[in-house]
């Protein structure tokens, strides 16, 4: 089992959960069960993820935890971009609060990711990652014109 408290993806989702819960308590009451509750939960889900695929036996396991954590990394920030156009954010917690989100999914895939994968920069969509058993299948991909390639794995 990896040690997901060491990883700095880890280190920097639990730190954004922690903010987003002090300025929630900000919130009106009548968000308590609506953006209060989203918001919440899609940021506790970034670390809570990365913690589960770190206690899965297999990579692909790994693989697959380390992308719902960026999907709720993208759901956390649309939450507080609604939270600030509703009027709930601070300028200042606005700014600290995308600052960590904007850190933390700009993080190099290699932190969190054991050896055996490849790591590849497009420019479109920033760092992704490949297993090493998609390898042929996405190549096999790139050379049919009119075929996309095999999905990648974002983290």
């Amino acid at each position: 089992m990896r040690n997901y408290k060491s990883l700095g993806a880890w280190q920097h989702a639990d730190e954004l959960t922690f903010r987003v819960y002090q300025v929630t308590r900000q919130f009106p009451v009548e968000e308590m069960y609506g953006i209060t509750s989203q918001l919440r939960r899609a940021a506790y889900s970034v670390p809570a993820n990365i913690a589960e695929g770190s206690g899965r036996e297999s990579n692909a396991d790994y693989l697959r935890f380390l992308s719902m954590a960026r999907g709720s990394l993208a759901e956390t920030e649309y939450f507080l971009h609604l939270a600030r156009r509703l009027g709930y954010l601070s300028e200042v917690d606005w700014d600290q609060l995308t600052a960590q989100v904007n850190r933390l999914a700009g993080l190099n895939p290699k932190s969190v990711l054991q050896r055996g994968y490849s790591i590849t920069t497009n420019k479109k969509t920033g760092l992704l990652v490949r297993a090493p058993e998609r390898m042929a299948e996405i190549d096999a991909g790139r050379r049919h014109v009119g075929k996309a390639p095999a999905p990648l794995y974002p983290i």
